[in-house]
């Protein structure tokens, strides 16, 4: 999906308002931008109110905020994503049910990068790159990476995402990015 250009987020997956939870939700290989823009806290993706759910191999740029998770959100994964360019957070945790795990994520140049305003446990953060990734052209939205990236050959393993945002078999090489 390209989802673009609303004046509210981009995905949100929260039940809200006492509503069954939004549990072992997906959400994958999305290209998401210029979401939030005009609104106070709205962000790419917000991932709320559900168990189990796992957000991987997305695009999100140049939104009000990258990724939020959020209230009740328990076990929640947020791995292999590109998150660049957002003007606030590009991931932010707040009130969760307990602590997500962060993996393999590329968050670079956001109005700050990951941050934990608090919620139950302590967030896993493993193998997310924060530094300059070396993106083939962000300013055309190519954030495929070149040789020489310090992502490249760098992650963790992850059964759960075996393939690319371009569908391609992982690894590559010798390791994730």
């Amino acid at each position: 999906n390209i989802v673009y250009d609303n004046e509210g987020y981009g995905v949100n997956i929260s039940a809200g308002g006492g509503s069954p939870t939004a549990d072992r939700a997906i959400v994958r290989n999305n290209r998401i931008y210029n979401n939030g823009l005009t609104h106070s806290s709205a962000y790419g993706i917000t991932a709320s109110s559900g168990t189990d759910s796992i957000y991987y191999n997305n695009i999100i740029y140049g939104n009000k905020g990258g990724i939020l998770v959020y209230t009740d959100a328990d076990n929640n994964k947020i791995y292999n994503n590109t998150i660049y360019g957002n003007v606030d957070e590009g991931i932010a945790m707040q009130y969760y049910t307990s602590a997500p795990l962060i993996t393999n994520n590329i968050v670079y140049g956001n109005g700050s990068g990951i941050v934990d305003y608090g919620g139950t446990g302590t967030p896993v953060l493993t193998t997310n790159l924060t530094t300059n990734p070396l993106f083939v052209d962000s300013g055309s939205d190519n954030f495929h990476i070149l040789t020489g990236s310090a992502a490249i050959n760098a992650g963790t393993t992850l059964a759960a995402v075996p393939l690319d945002f371009d569908g391609l078999t992982r690894p590559q090489g010798s390791a994730y990015c």
